[in-house]
């Protein structure tokens, strides 16, 4: 598969395109065909700058043939009209796609990094040089906006070929069913009895006991049984001294006390570890990011908890422990359990251990409940349910740091307050801004602080609106 990815920009438009090259061993191989960006200048009218970008991406199209197009989906600006022109060149890009016949796949920013570098809050720096790695390259693209562009084109190849995957084995897995589901349907052919003539390949003369032969008649698939083999048959073998011999009455009463007493400690065990909450997990160790670890544990009635270490700040060289109990949101809750059954509970290794791919932090999830228990330990997963869980554990913790730096900065640094409210309202308009309630008691405390500047004090009050629906 080729796949042109654009980073669209009022100034560069990145492209870059990247085939797909299979062996048929399952070693798949990343290939970059070309890379670049169309620069124009912003002295140029709007309609000139936006002609030249489509006759430029019209000609790459022509020349590579690219078989899809991916697109950046959630872009940010600095103001209104900023925006507004990137959505036009994002309308150019998407017009030139589809009137040369193609498709065009949008992801959003976490999905880019977290299908490059395995982790959804990673630095620019990490997906370019991850994006040199995976393709092989001797220098990160330039310009950026290249390096950009081809990072879009890998994550939609690797989505791609994850969804080819899960297709693949849900086929295998509905013809097992269907495999099943006939030998269900037709118990007989599997006895080699009784059988119907339409199956040849059964034989009862063959597959069935010594003692039951066909009938010399015209059905062959009749089957005749003496009335001393059938005497033989239903007789039950016994040993001659035991055939009168009754249980004595008070050892029956004993056996049935035990048994009933026995039986009882097991349902009551069974009831006690039933109602006992299912546990899903998450902890990761990186160094190179912040915080350097965290584990987030959901119970599935609700209470969670979480707990990170590291610096406050990449600046800062002072590091410092954060803890916080918190109910997590029914809709959440049932997202996280769902996904850790379509991944098998954790029971078997999910890693992809692909050795080109960097260090992105080790990473575990585990699961745990009444019946069933599993962990697996993990760089970078190429099983979809994984990686959905992963980015929305990240989402997770990402809210809670906010709240980490928020308390921070009302005890310190009361200034810094709206640039991180303003950080938090940039990712919330993407969706990307999960249970923003779990951090509400800092908000709260922000909005009621008159020390605070009354527009810091507003972005808390408009995110705790947006959280809940108002």
């Amino acid at each position: 598969m080729r796949v042109l990815g654009i980073d669209c920009g009022t100034e560069y438009t990145g492209y870059g395109v990247v085939d797909l090259l299979s062996d048929g061993r399952s070693n798949d191989r990343l290939v970059c065909i070309i890379c670049g960006a169309i620069k124009v200048s912003p002295r140029d009218p709007m309609a000139t700058r936006l002609s030249l970008i489509s006759i430029g991406l019209q000609e790459l199209i022509s020349l590579h043939r690219p078989d899809r197009v991916a697109i950046e989906d959630v872009f940010y600006a600095a103001n209104v009209k900023s925006a507004l022109k990137l959505g036009q060149v994002r309308g150019v890009a998407m017009l030139a796609a589809a009137s040369a016949g193609l498709e065009v796949a949008e992801y959003s920013p976490l999905s880019i990094k977290s299908a490059v570098v395995g982790y959804g809050r990673a630095e620019k720096h990490q997906v370019q040089q991850m994006v040199t790695r995976l393709l092989n390259l001797d220098q990160i693209p330039q310009p950026t906006d290249a390096a950009d562009a081809l990072a879009i084109a890998i994550c939609h190849l690797h989505t791609a070929a994850t969804h080819e995957r899960q297709s693949d084995l849900n086929r295998e897995v509905n013809r097992d069913s269907n495999r099943a589901l006939n030998r269900d349907v037709n118990p007989d052919v599997n006895r080699g009895m009784n059988c119907d003539p339409k199956y040849p390949p059964c034989h009862p003369e063959r597959s069935s006991p010594p003692r039951l032969r066909a009938a010399e008649s015209k059905d062959p698939y009749t089957l005749n049984i003496s009335a001393a083999e059938r005497l033989a048959l239903d007789t039950p073998l016994r040993h001659p001294q035991s055939l009168h011999r009754p249980m004595p009455r008070l050892f029956q009463i004993l056996c049935l006390l035990i048994f009933s007493s026995v039986f009882s400690s097991l349902v009551a065990y069974s009831q006690t570890e039933t109602e006992a909450p299912a546990v899903v997990t998450f902890t990761i160790d990186f160094p190179a990011s912040q915080p350097e670890h965290y584990s987030i544990r959901v119970q599935s009635d609700g209470p969670a908890r979480y707990g990170s270490s590291g610096r406050l700040s990449a600046d800062s060289d002072e590091t410092d422990s954060f803890d916080l109990d918190f109910t997590v949101g029914a809709e959440t809750r049932q997202k996280i359990f769902d996904l850790a059954a379509k991944a098998g509970y954790f029971q078997k290794d999910v890693d992809s251990h692909h050795k080109s791919l960097a260090f992105t932090g080790k990473k575990t999830l585990s699961y745990k409940d009444a019946r069933r228990r599993g962990e697996s330990t993990y760089n970078y997963s190429s099983n979809p349910a994984v990686q959905e869980l992963t980015g929305l554990m990240q989402s997770l913790s990402s809210t809670l740091e906010f709240g980490h730096r928020l308390q921070y900065d009302r005890q310190y640094q009361k200034l810094a307050l709206d640039d991180e409210l303003k950080r938090m309202e940039e990712i919330a308009r993407a969706n990307e801004l999960v249970e923003v309630t779990a951090i509400q008691p800092i908000l709260d405390q922000i909005i009621a602080d008159q020390s605070v500047i009354n527009i810091t004090r507003a972005r808390a009050q408009r995110l705790l609106e947006r959280a809940s629906g108002h």
